[in-house]
């Protein structure tokens, strides 16, 4: 600097980003500085940076407070590496957000997949709860126990009524992984498909229909203590009533006619009514969701729900769209995306020294997420004037939010698993 800046071209690179600043560099008592910020040597940095994360503050955080005392090339990258391969801050860090919903695909006949579910000890019993994922035909069988072999004669029971379904969805329960439950599958030719563990939302329609049941049974228990009775009014009025999705009765599409009642069921177009049911809710969900997917050994944080804790793992294989197998704890396990996170180790770490070219470059391919603009696949049609008189109603306020994908997209996407 005392004898003056060389040509650019002849600087050494990793010179070359105090070449751009070299107006605002200055040299006082043997200290480079640039606008009054310490310019410090490549080998103190480290210890800079973790003099300022004393109290592990956040990324924003640290590059507030380090830039008012100190610069150097790519500081503002370094921060973030630095923070992000802090062990502490990756133990407390909050649950990432879940990743977008992958639906089921839309059964098109009646009793071709259906989700099964145990729901827990509830008013003295155990209860078998069976849902067709084409009609949301709903059974809700009561167990004196939960063995494979009292699960197993229970299903027999409704093979024996609506047929043998092509696939059975279930959870990870002991009854229902069991091998006399395989074996029975295997021998009627059924496809059993088990969810990833701790991951209920896998077997949403399970799930919804057991809590469902318990919320009903709950607020019938002024009509009557006879628990039988009380079952069949739920049973009956369930099936009578337009599901949400659907948009007709369960008994409908899973009897194939309508029982006794005053609505009027006969709606168009099922299976696209169907879809477009479940495109909105997938839509509802993913407005908070976040893509994430893992590599074949990639270094991972897997959550352990029983223990309420992180443990260290690696990916072995990507099973399904959102679920891999992972080995952690010298052991392997499946583990659903929204268990898992990145993990960061020190070896990661690239030093600094990046030219500014590397460093833009870097920060374009971290920076934020462009925002994705869709449009609305289904049109709105309105009828009446454009223009408001000063006696019309005033419009709604409320924010609306275009949605994150189209319809086409939603039917192109990957489906659950």
């Amino acid at each position: 600097m005392e004898r003056g800046w060389p040509e650019k071209i002849r600087l050494p690179a990793e010179l070359k980003p105090y070449f751009e600043k070299r107006a605002e560099l200055s040299f006082e008592d043997g200290i480079l500085l640039r606008q009054g910020r310490i310019v410090p040597p490549t080998k103190l940095r480290n210890r800079i940076l973790a003099m300022v994360h004393e109290g592990h503050p956040g990324i924003v955080a640290m590059k507030s407070m380090a830039r008012f005392q100190v610069w150097w090339p790519g500081i503002d990258k370094e921060i973030e590496t630095f923070v992000n391969q802090c062990e502490p801050c990756q133990w407390n860090r909050q649950k990432p957000p879940e990743v977008p919903l992958l639906p089921w695909n839309v059964a098109t006949e009646p009793w071709t997949r259906i989700h099964v579910d145990i729901a827990g000890m509830f008013k003295d019993r155990y209860w078998l709860v069976v849902v067709d994922a084409h009609s949301k035909w709903l059974e809700v069988i009561p167990m004196e126990n939960t063995t494979t072999a009292s699960v197993i004669r229970r299903l027999r029971r409704l093979f024996a009524i609506f047929g043998l379904p092509r696939s059975i969805v279930s959870d990870n329960g002991p009854q229902l992984v069991s091998e006399e439950f395989e074996t029975f599958c295997d021998d009627n030719n059924v496809t059993h498909i088990n969810t990833t563990p701790y991951h209920p939302r896998s077997n949403g329609l399970a799930e919804r229909a057991v809590r469902l049941f318990k919320d009903r049974f709950r607020a019938s228990s002024d009509s009557t203590t006879d628990v039988e009775l009380r079952l069949q009014r739920f049973l009956f009025s369930y099936r009578n009533s337009i599901h949400a999705t659907s948009g007709r009765t369960p008994a409908e599409l899973q009897l194939g006619r309508r029982l006794r009642t005053k609505l009027d069921l006969l709606k168009p177009a099922l299976d696209v009514h169907i879809d477009k049911k479940l495109f909105k809710q997938v839509e509802y969900h993913d407005r908070t969701a976040r893509s994430r997917s893992f590599a074949v050994g990639d270094r991972v944080y897997v959550y352990e729900p029983n223990e309420a804790k992180h443990e260290k793992g690696v990916i072995i294989e990507r099973v399904a769209e959102n679920s891999y197998l992972v080995s952690y704890k010298g052991k392997r396990g499946r583990k659903h995306a929204d268990h898992l996170r990145h993990r960061f180790e020190s070896s990661d770490v690239k030093h600094a020294g990046r030219t500014e070219s590397e460093r833009t470059t870097g920060g374009e391919e971290q920076g934020p997420r462009e925002e994705r603009r869709y449009k609305w696949h289904f049109e709105a049609t309105h009828t009446g004037s454009s223009s408001l008189s000063s006696t019309d109603e005033p419009r709604s306020l409320r924010k609306r939010r275009k949605p994150t994908r189209s319809y086409d997209e939603y039917l192109k996407g990957p489906r659950q698993i």
